[in-house]
């Protein structure tokens, strides 16, 4: 992963180690990994939403684009096919 990828997994609260539990939950790999970055981002996005934060409408929005560009990152599906290369070269290397 690259420190954009690393850093996005930050602001998703999603550690590395959930990753590879998701990575060898499933043969299909791409479902559990797709569905835990998606329901991480959801579950922020619920909490960070600027109309749950009145009080302070300027860092919920702030939080709010930090946390939409972060999914984008993963949402796209040039990571999947890359994760897939990269995995698989990986793993017959060793």
């Amino acid at each position: 992963m690259n420190q954009q990828q690393n850093e996005a997994l930050i602001i998703l609260g999603v550690s590395e180690r959930a990753l590879l539990d998701a990575l060898m939950a499933n043969v299909d790999w791409r479902d559990p990994l797709s569905t835990l970055i998606k329901t991480q981002y959801r579950t922020l996005a619920l909490e960070k939403h600027p109309d749950k934060h009145p009080e302070n409408q300027e860092q919920a929005n702030e939080d709010m684009k930090k946390l939409t560009a972060a999914y984008e990152i993963f949402s796209k599906a040039e990571w999947f096919n890359h994760t897939a290369i990269s995995t698989s070269t990986t793993t017959t290397s060793n």
